[in-house]
């Protein structure tokens, strides 16, 4: 079984662009691996996050989630935040991708494709990046522009270095070990310590850069210029 999993907040839910990209190819995704012996299931997954109006927001994900036959959980941090925005959103992130790999854990799943919810993937990107048998692969999103050294032993362009967790295949053996997570001390946001981590346990991350996610919009500003504030505003639960 393969997860595909997203975490959202309320804030994302202005727009279809930004909930639902990642759902644009789900069907082209399921159908692409059914055929393998490793791979027979795909399944949705989304790590809500809610506040007083509860998953209310999220009525048209749901919808599309319920119809894919997919599963989501909810959450709630309550702390001094008021709105989202770049300093409070980051620990929300990471609490939203570990209830992902819990969830993959809890289902036996063999690997996670963690997407951001305004990330498309293509169609075949499964199959492709299956095929790489590696533990911790990306496929390449022109949005972020990383690029990193050529690796050796593969007939398509691969390369070395960290990517974004909007579209990043982990296999079990890894997910099961690994946190998404912060440094404060080291100056390290959550894909920087992700991939870092995993470096230490002797797998830096491969990135295949001829499989392209499209990223909602193509060019993406700070949140706070993304969304208003009222849109960023946090519900404060009684």
């Amino acid at each position: 079984m393969i997860i595909v999993g997203a975490t959202l907040a309320p804030y994302v839910m202005k727009n279809e662009g930004t909930w639902g990209s990642w759902l644009h190819t789900a069907e082209a995704l399921r159908s692409s691996v059914g055929d393998r012996n490793d791979a027979t299931e795909v399944r949705f997954f989304a790590a809500l996050e809610t506040d007083a109006r509860g998953e209310k927001p999220f009525a048209p994900l749901i919808e599309r989630l319920d119809a894919l036959g997919g599963v989501r959980w909810t959450f709630s941090i309550r702390d001094d935040a008021t709105t989202w925005n770049g300093g409070s959103r980051l620990h929300r992130i990471c609490t939203g991708r570990n209830l992902i790999s819990h969830y993959a854990m809890r289902e036996q799943a063999s690997h996670v494709l963690f997407l951001d919810a305004d990330m498309c993937p293509p169609s075949d990107c499964l199959p492709k990046l299956l095929e790489m048998r590696y533990p911790l692969v990306g496929g390449h999103v022109p949005t972020y522009g990383l690029r990193g050294p050529r690796v050796d032993g593969y007939g398509y362009d691969v390369q070395e270095h960290m990517n974004t967790a909007g579209f990043l295949l982990v296999e079990r053996r890894l997910f099961v070990r690994l946190r998404w997570r912060t440094d404060v001390d080291a100056g390290m946001t959550d894909d920087p310590c992700y991939h870092a981590d995993a470096a230490d346990l002797g797998f830096p991350t491969h990135v295949r850069h001829d499989v392209v996610g499209a990223h909602y919009p193509a060019a993406i500003p700070p949140i706070e210029h993304r969304h208003s504030e009222q849109t960023r505003t946090i519900h404060i639960q009684s």
